[in-house]
C-alpha cells in the first residue's frame, strides 16, 4: 500500500489530464484519472478505484473497474467516474489498486492512496461584517475593513462596488480586489487581481481583513452631498458568490460649509454693543451656518 504525497501522478482527482483538482461542488459524482499503471511481466488484469472518507478507506464508494465493458486493456481510458454519491461538503479521497495478471496463485495487488483529497462544497462563502468605509479626496483611495470565511473551498476572489443603495453597483461597477494565493500561477483571475497576502487570505474569520484600493482616473467620478453604499462580494473557489447583505456608507464633501450670522450676547438673534457682565462671562449667538454636502 502506498500513499502518494504532493506531485506524484499515479492517482490524481477529476479528468482533466495530469491536473489534480481539489474542489467542486458535484456533491452526487467524484471523477479520477489514473497515469503510468502497468506490469511489464504479466500485464494489468484489472484497475479499481473507490472513494472514502479518508485515505485509503472506501467507505463512500466501493472498489469499482471502470473498465469492465471493455475488450481489453488496448481500450482502456484510465479514467473512472463514480455516480449516484451522496456526499457531504468537505474533504473526499480516492483508492486505486492495480491487479496483474497471474492466472495461477492470483493476483499481485498495489494499492495507491491518493492524498490530496478532492473537497465538495455547496455553499457559498460567508462575509460576515463590513465597516468602517473612509475615501480619500487627496490620494484617491478607498479604504474599509471587513471579516469573510470559507471553510471547505476557501475564498478565491474578493471584490467590492458602489452603489446609491445597499442592493446596487450604480455608482461603480465590481471591481476585483483580492485573489487568493491558492491559485496556479497561470490562473487568468490571478493575473488579472492583486494577490492577498497569506496574513490577508488566512481563512480564520476572527482576522479583520483590510481593502484598499486607489481609484483611477475613469473611476473618481463619485457623486458628492449622497451617501454611497460600499459593497463586498467574494468568490469560492467552486464558483459560489456571496455578497454582503448590509452595506458601509460614506459621503464625499469638497466644500467647507457656508458661514452665517454671529451676534454678540446672550440672546438669539439679537447683536449686542455693549453688555453688563456680572458673571464674568461673554456670550455670542450665531444662526444660518449650513452644508448642503455633509
Amino acid at each position: 500500500m502506498i500513499i502518494d504525497g504532493p506531485g506524484s501522478s499515479a492517482v490524481l482527482n477529476g479528468l482533466d489530464p495530469l491536473q489534480d483538482m481539489r474542489f467542486t461542488r458535484s456533491n452526487t459524482f467524484f471523477a479520477a484519472h489514473f497515469n503510468g499503471w502497468e506490469d511489464p511481466e504479466s500485464g494489468l488484469f484489472k484497475i479499481v478505484f473507490g472513494i472514502g472518507s479518508k485515505p485509503c478507506s472506501t467507505d463512500e464508494h466501493p472498489f469499482e473497474d471502470p473498465h469492465a465493458h471493455h475488450f481489453g486493456e488496448e481500450d482502456w481510458t484510465h479514467q473512472g467516474i463514480a455516480l449516484g454519491l451522496k456526499l457531504k461538503d468537505g474533504p473526499h479521497y480516492v483508492t486505486v489498486q492495480g491487479l496483474n495478471n497471474i492466472i495461477h496463485g492470483g493476483s499481485y495487488v498495489t494499492t495507491v492512496c491518493h492524498s490530496v483529497p478532492l473537497i465538495v462544497d455547496s455553499t457559498p462563502p460567508l462575509v460576515t461584517d463590513v465597516h468602517s468605509a473612509i475615501y480619500s479626496s487627496e490620494s484617491h483611495e478607498i479604504m474599509a475593513s471587513y471579516t469573510l470565511e470559507d471553510l471547505e473551498s476557501h475564498v478565491r476572489e474578493v471584490r467590492f462596488g458602489m452603489g446609491r443603495t445597499k442592493h446596487d453597483d450604480l455608482i461603480l461597477s465590481w471591481i476585483n480586489f483580492c485573489v487568493g494565493a491558492i491559485l496556479p500561477p497561470d490562473d487568468p483571475l490571478r493575473i488579472r487581481g492583486r494577490i492577498c497576502s497569506e496574513s490577508n487570505f488566512n481563512q480564520d474569520p476572527e482576522i479583520l481583513r483590510r481593502l484598499g484600493y486607489k481609484l483611477k482616473p475613469a473611476e473618481r467620478d463619485l457623486p458628492e452631498g449622497v451617501f454611497i453604499w460600499l459593497r463586498i462580494s467574494a468568490v469560492n473557489n467552486v464558483g459560489l458568490v456571496s455578497v454582503y447583505p448590509g452595506a458601509t456608507t460614506f459621503m464625499i464633501d469638497h466644500t467647507p460649509p457656508v458661514s452665517g450670522v454671529v451676534n454678540d450676547g446672550r440672546y438669539w438673534g439679537i447683536d449686542l454693543y455693549w453688555e453688563n457682565t456680572q458673571d464674568g462671562q461673554v456670550c455670542i449667538n450665531f444662526d444660518g451656518f449650513y452644508d448642503e454636502e455633509s
